[in-house]
């Protein structure tokens, strides 16, 4: 786009602009890294970028089973399932009692909670959460 305009001053604004929406592209794709599920020895904590989804004591974790299985949403809950999939799909279903999720909402709005008792995940090392349950 740059290279069709005449004037090198809008030329040098449209190359700045791009830039800038480089580096913001890369920064939604890299969050996912920055800020990963955690598991300790008290809770697991599902996260979506910085907002944490869905916060379970141990305790509150019924089962945990490996599960392979091709649900490409990303975000989503419904009939009491928290789907968080990746373009492969999801490897681990957790089974824990009734708990409120957040929901997933744009950044202009509040974020709706919803009662969960299912979570469909994608865990980088799914024999970590699973072993022992």
């Amino acid at each position: 786009m740059e290279l069709l305009v005449d004037s090198w001053r809008i030329r040098a604004i449209l190359l700045v602009l791009s830039l800038y929406s480089l580096c913001w592209v890369w920064s939604l794709l890299l969050r996912r890294a920055v800020y990963p599920h955690l598991l300790t020895d008290t809770h697991l904590i599902l996260r979506s970028g910085r907002r944490q989804v869905l916060v379970l004591r141990n305790d509150e974790i019924l089962s945990a089973t490996i599960d392979l299985a091709f649900d490409r949403e990303s975000h989503s809950i419904s009939d009491g399932t928290l789907m968080m999939g990746i373009p492969e799909g999801t490897n681990v279903t957790i089974r824990c009692i009734p708990t409120e999720a957040t929901g997933f909402a744009g950044p202009w709005r509040k974020p709706p909670t919803q009662r969960v008792e299912r979570a469909r995940v994608w865990l980088d090392n799914p024999v970590l959460l699973t072993a022992g349950r």
